[in-house]
């Protein structure tokens, strides 16, 4: 753990602030460098903290997970007795997982966990493992990250839900008061307009003024250091230019004014433009005894103060205009020889020369696109003359449109050039493919005599062919291909088409928790990268709609319909998301709102071609809808729409056995379309099983039910099942053998929506008594355990059986599970 660094002005609003938002579940404090973070962080560490320094090296898994056990064992909160003294890091391993969250959440004592510089965290595996310590908030562990800049955390869950707070740069800033307090720590003096003056044209930054406290406290006369500082922003960086640099080895201050050119510098990159073979040394020193410059990301590379840098820079350029060519050319080269283009581009576009930028385009444009980098093309695309715009350019630029969904820009640069006698055949055929799924086609194979290169592009058209032919099972094998390709690549865009494609694949496939993994993990790289408006996060999203309606979450089947539609560049696909939308609002309780919206959507989708699964999904859904609510007119309308698109399936059979209340006609072998379906038969055999008084074979259909729903936590064919069934499902509790903690999730799930309301709240002392009328005790044992009499007893019970409308023990028993009361 970090100390206290010295002259440390303690900004008792701050601590305050810190200290409150470290008592909740998790908090981050992001800023730039400079700012503090961890030096405030560690004014308010106690015996409670465990801390744990953080840099690229810790992107492996078990390295990662030995530190923050380390640092726990450590911990004087932690007792000598607790499991995390004993866990060994196995970051692969789902267990050693479990056991940390157990053993966390065990602590009598919560333990605040402060991971300093999160930001170094990339590795999945680590981050896997670091979303689920913060999924679960537990009551042991006060997670602390500390960061300068993007983490890549699901944290927009846990804002929403309330768990988190943030801490920004702006709650860092000095204030007037502190900074004042700083300089008179300092020995230095000054009227508070002039303090005032020196916040503003610091914007608070503490390290700026450090550096003035320290340069004023050596000033026989401060009111000349600090005209200039407090002017305009051209006087400030003079002032650092002079009273910090000037204060500098002149090596030193040789190397920053060249890494000036550069936002982040590599080391190996300083010593290439400053021609210093020790230039990582230098900057390891400057990082560490001036704080100019501070060491971020990984491989060694450094950032400048913004101020200084944009001074320097500026400098540069007004003193030795040909030098900043000759730089910038340099490093635009070192960008392009390692592969980091959008740098490349940047460089070259400062030396004014065209051809580099044209000739980096040229051959790096199509990569760019493909792993994502959409700004950095469009900018130096923009900044070409049009003539140097050529068909390869034109090409990638439409293949852009596509990926963003600006389907009539695409289409109109895709027109411009199709027939251009220099159109390269294969980058041609993957942007026609673009075009063909975007507007809901299949993508053509290659051309006759073309090789299959086996090329990302090549795998997903390749899918989508399967798919279009019914091998689903070669579908999901080419969707696996190319999405091991686009991460082997880093394409990241590609990354999340492919997980798009094989989220539709399993949905074919009735592989629902398959399905809803690939979706969801294509949403999080759409959302980290901000492709939310990329076609495919309309799939996606619609996927992860209809999950979520399958699995009785109906406020999360509303908001990924609503992402859906705002990406859609179909109508179908709007349309299927209103028809889900409404279906998530009947499950709400806003039935005709919900019906509206269906049979809506239902009509518009008449005129299109969609897949069989399709049609059965949104037939089977609003049709039991209808008939739950007697609608019987329109639910005949539902089941002839049906009839003319499916032939032969189970889901028509299905509709026919809801009408007749005849789980009979299941019997048939036909080909079944949706995985709800065998759930649904076999809750049709509960309830007809019940009329008949054969409970033996109720039972025996209700966990063959619960069975086949347990995989994918399939909870919402047990919403509208048969009132008796549900009661069934109630009464049994605790036998229906393995699928035992699935029937109690399903109650405790659909227990607000299936039960009779309660006829008042029941007393705390109603509850006490409630939940020992389960077990095989008299009324005379429960008094005496509860050290009443027994005239208290029967008078709470006789309560008990009001407000639950029963007027037996063992009704009261199954009511008080149906609402979740015991």
């Amino acid at each position: 753990m970090p100390g206290v660094p010295p002259g440390f002005v303690v900004r008792t609003a701050l601590r305050e602030l810190i200290g409150n938002a470290t008592e909740g579940p998790l908090t981050v404090i992001n800023a730039p460098a400079g700012y503090g973070k961890t030096a405030v962080l560690a004014d308010t560490a106690g015996p409670d903290t465990a801390w744990v320094s953080l840099d690229h090296d810790d992107n492996d898994p078990e390295r990662f997970w030995a530190a923050v056990l380390l640092a726990l064992s450590e911990c004087a909160a932690v007792p000598r007795a607790s499991p995390l003294r004993r866990l060994t890091p196995a970051a692969d391993d789902p267990a050693f997982l479990a056991e940390l969250v157990d053993a966390l959440d065990m602590l009598p004592t919560p333990v605040r966990l402060v991971l300093d510089n999160a930001h170094e965290l990339t590795d999945e595996t680590l981050l896997h493992g670091l979303a689920t310590l913060i999924r679960h908030q537990l009551s042991g562990v006060r997670l602390v990250l500390v960061a300068r800049g993007h983490l890549a955390l699901p944290l927009a869950r846990a804002r929403l839900q309330g768990g988190l707070t943030d801490i920004r740069a702006e709650d860092l800033r000095f204030s007037v008061d502190d900074a004042a307090r700083l300089l008179r720590a300092a020995g230095v003096e000054l009227t508070a307009d002039r303090v005032a003056r020196l916040v503003t044209h610091t914007d608070g930054w503490p390290a700026a003024l450090r550096w003035a406290a320290l340069s004023l406290r050596h000033a026989e006369n401060p009111d000349p250091f600090l005209a200039g500082f407090a002017g305009d922003d051209r006087t400030v960086a003079d002032y650092l230019l002079d009273e910090v640099i000037g204060q500098l080895a002149e090596e030193k201050a040789d190397l920053l004014r060249v890494i000036s050119i550069c936002d982040e510098v590599p080391a190996s990159l300083a010593a290439a433009l400053s021609g210093r073979p020790d230039a990582a040394a230098m900057l390891e020193e400057l990082d560490r005894e001036t704080s100019l410059v501070v060491q971020v990301g990984h491989e060694a590379t450094y950032r400048m103060q913004a101020l200084l840098r944009g001074y320097l820079r500026a400098d540069l350029l007004r003193r030795q205009p040909e030098h900043s060519i000759v730089l910038h050319s340099l490093a635009s080269r070192w960008f392009a020889a390692h592969q980091r283009i959008p740098e490349a581009l940047e460089h070259a576009a400062q030396t004014g020369g065209e051809v580099t930028t044209h000739d980096l385009l040229h051959r790096h444009a199509l990569t760019m696109v493909l792993a994502g980098q959409h700004r950095p093309f469009r900018t130096a695309l923009a900044a070409l003359d049009s003539d140097a715009v050529d068909t390869r350019l034109t090409l990638v630029s439409a293949l852009q449109h596509f990926q963003i969904g600006d389907t009539a820009a695409a289409t109109a640069e895709l027109d411009r050039v199709r027939d251009a006698p220099d159109a390269e055949p294969g980058l041609l055929r993957l942007v026609e493919g673009q075009l063909a799924l975007v507007t809901g086609n299949w993508p053509a194979g290659p051309p006759a005599g073309d090789p299959d290169d086996g090329a990302v592009w090549d795998r997903l058209a390749a899918g989508w062919r399967r798919l279009r032919d019914g091998d689903r099972d070669g579908a999901v094998a080419e969707f696996d291909e190319a999405l091991r390709g686009a991460r082997h690549d880093g394409l990241r865009y590609l990354v999340m088409q492919a997980l798009a494609a094989l989220g539709s694949a399993r949905a074919l496939d009735q592989d629902y928790s398959a399905m809803r993994a690939a979706c969801a993990e294509a949403a999080a790289i759409a959302e980290k990268y901000g492709w939310q408006q990329a076609p495919w996060q309309a799939e996606a999203h619609l996927l992860l709609a209809f999950a979520s309606l399958t699995q009785f979450e109906p406020d999360a089947c509303r908001q990924h319909s609503a992402l859906a539609r705002s990406a859609a560049t179909r109508p179908e696909i709007r349309a299927v998301a209103q028809f889900l939308d409404g279906a998530a609002q009947f499950d709400i309780g806003h039935r005709q709102t919900g019906l509206r919206l269906m049979r809506q959507a239902r009509r518009q989708l008449s005129d299109r071609a969609l897949s069989d699964g399709l049609v059965a999904a949104v037939a089977t859904i609003e049709y039991q809808a209808e008939a739950l609510v007697g609608l019987e007119t329109e639910a005949r309308e539902t089941l002839a729409w049906a009839r003319e698109r499916l032939d032969g399936c189970a889901e028509l059979t299905l509709m026919a056995a809801w009408n007749q209340a005849d789980p009979a006609v299941l019997d048939a072998i036909q080909p079944v379309l949706l995985a709800t379906t065998p759930i649904h038969a076999q809750l049709l055999r509960t309830a007809a099983a019940l009329r008949s008084n054969q409970r033996t074979t109720a039972r025996r259909a209700l966990a063959a039910a619960l069975a086949l729903a347990e995989p994918h936590m399939l909870i919402r064919p047990f919403a509208a099942t048969d009132t008796s069934v549900w009661r069934l499902l109630v009464e049994q509790a605790g036998g229906f053998g393995t699928a035992g903690s699935f029937a109690d999730h399903v109650r405790a799930v659909l227990a607000p929506v299936q039960a009779t309301p309660i006829h008042g709240s029941l007393t705390s002392q109603q509850q006490t008594v409630l939940l020992r009328l389960s077990s095989a005790r008299s009324l005379t044992e429960i008094a005496a355990e509860l050290s009443v009499s027994v005239n208290t007893v029967k008078t709470h019970v006789r309560a008990i059986y009001v407000k639950l409308g029963v007027n037996n023990r063992r009704d009261a028993v199954v009511a008080a599970r149906e609402h979740g009361l015991t």
